[in-house]
């Protein structure tokens, strides 16, 4: 029983994580992509933006989004995994309950508009 939890609190590619980063000193949310000895790559949002980033997902604003990113070992400090904690809901937690729809879905709705603007976009240049 101990292993299932230890093995449920790793972090791993996929988890919804928050990156604490050194020079500049900044903070990252988001989907883990992948993790290696050279770095880290993050489907995420600066901390400081994530309510601007909200408030535009509610309002069908544009502008505000999550980047692809890789992020340098050297730049890591620490990684920890976006949970509630002592009864406060994590930030994907507050996702969910605004959007009902979760960072991954979110993800995937973002890569899915992009696909279908690429390929509308390729068909335009076609037609002239």
């Amino acid at each position: 029983m101990m292993g299932n939890n230890l093995t449920k609190n790793r972090v791993s590619n996929g988890n919804t994580v928050v990156i604490y980063l050194q020079n500049p000193r900044e903070k990252v949310w988001g989907q883990l992509c992948d993790i290696t000895s050279a770095g880290v790559s993050v489907n995420g949002i600066d901390l400081n933006a994530f309510e601007d980033w909200m408030r535009s997902l509610m309002t069908g604003e544009s502008g505000i989004g999550l980047t692809a990113s890789f992020i340098p070992m050297w730049r890591v400090e620490r990684i920890i995994l976006d949970r509630a904690v002592a009864g406060v809901p994590g930030l994907e937690d507050q996702v969910i309950n605004r959007t009902g729809l979760s960072l991954s879905q979110l993800i995937n709705q973002a890569d899915s508009f992009f696909n279908e603007s690429a390929e509308a976009s390729d068909f335009d240049e076609h037609q002239n």
